[in-house]
């Protein structure tokens, strides 16, 4: 059976398939600050299950990429010295009470811990995957020095995209790295190469007998 070619490959210039663009980088002055100059770990996954989270969950380093955590979770997460929570969730996902029963952002107001938002996705794409998200992520890492932080989204999809598109945008680690990265973690190809600020060139699937 012959498979019709399709754009799914992405081959980005140190697989030596394609090339990409490469465009404006996270600031310097943010990029060596904080957790952004703390070494560059390889993902681990652990259990959502007994760790707290819905879905999905990997420790890079002083990093938790996670899906949505319970309350219970980021009661723990306090006592163990955590300082910021990023939410990539979108404002209506937050605000539906049957999928996460209580205000993340007042929990975490009296937990005395950092909370970023910044939504992506959205039924209507409402809110685009774009480098400003990256650097935003970046800026909230800059003013923090230890872990753990908690990066999270719903089941954790939208935040390692974002975290692989950080590490490509901010840190430097050559995109075929950090794909690989991500790709161990909860992550396809879009959208990370619009977050890192990439322009990635797609070549046909190639047929299959």
């Amino acid at each position: 059976m012959h498979r019709s070619i399709a754009l799914i490959v992405l081959c980005i210039l140190p697989l030596g398939c394609a090339t990409h663009t490469s465009l404006q980088h996270t600031p310097a002055a943010i990029a060596d600050a904080g957790l952004n100059r703390a070494p560059i770990a390889r993902p681990t996954k652990g259990d959502p299950a007994a760790e707290g989270y819905q879905a999905n969950v990997c420790h890079v380093g002083p990093v938790i990429v996670a899906g949505q955590p319970t309350q219970a979770t980021l009661e723990r997460l306090a006592k163990e010295g955590c300082t910021l929570v990023v939410n990539v969730r979108t404002p209506q996902e937050m605000a539906d009470r049957q999928r996460v029963p209580f205000d993340e952002a007042a929990v975490l107001k009296n937990l005395n811990i950092e909370y970023v938002f910044i939504p992506l996705g959205g039924p209507n794409k409402e809110f685009p995957y774009t480098p400003e998200a990256t650097d935003q992520f970046a800026a909230a890492l800059a003013r923090h020095n230890s872990g753990p932080v908690l990066l999270h989204c719903q089941v954790g999809w939208r935040a390692t995209n974002l975290w692989t598109a950080y590490l490509i945008r901010t840190r430097d680690v050559p995109p075929a790295e950090a794909i690989a990265d991500g790709q161990q973690m909860v992550m396809d190809t879009p959208p990370f190469e619009t977050l890192a600020g990439i322009r990635p060139e797609y070549v046909p699937a190639p047929k299959q007998e």
